[in-house]
């Protein structure tokens, strides 16, 4: 492996910092990951205040928008080799403050960027580690079809997924 240090941003959706979808996360980033070769940088979804778009269009006249709630987080992924979204299903989506991020992705810079010359000219690659509470509902195809839109704008040549269903049943 290449010795320059990969950067890896990690979008948490569960509210919860020692729940199933922490331990999940933790435990690929210790079997995985630990090492000096990555710098983790991790999105708390419920610690950030993300504005919805209201479709103003300044984006597209400006490269930047007009709320900066994701400046910090545009620049994490200008950064980025690998994109991890560690999250619980909820009602076969992401939890509302997660989603609220992706979402903003849908708009927010990279969209109108992507006709032009794209900040994003590097491929990542993206980890989905999801957990569920449930053990009889396939959530995957849903979660895929959340997900192809961002990988597309992103510029996510390919992803895996890694679910872990019945949390509810400890």
């Amino acid at each position: 492996m290449d010795t320059k240090t990969k950067n890896i941003v990690v979008f948490f959706g569960s509210p919860h910092k020692d729940s199933y979808t922490a331990k999940l996360l933790n435990l690929f980033i210790k079997k995985k990951l630990d090492n000096s070769n990555y710098k983790i940088n991790i999105i708390y979804a419920y610690n950030e205040n993300i504005h919805a778009c209201i479709d103003c269009k300044f984006c597209r006249d400006y490269d930047f928008c007009i709320f900066k709630d994701l400046d910090n987080i545009n620049n994490l992924l200008i950064e980025s080799d690998f994109i991890i979204i560690a999250s619980p299903i909820y009602n076969a989506s992401f939890p509302s403050p997660l989603k609220s991020i992706l979402d903003r992705f849908q708009i927010y810079y990279y969209y109108f960027q992507k006709h032009r010359k794209s900040i994003f000219e590097k491929p990542k690659n993206l980890l989905l580690l999801l957990t569920q509470g449930s053990k009889n509902i396939n959530y995957n195809p849903s979660i895929k079809s959340l997900i192809k839109p961002i990988c597309n704008i992103l510029n996510i040549k390919s992803f895996k997924m890694i679910n872990v269903t019945n949390t509810d049943n400890k």
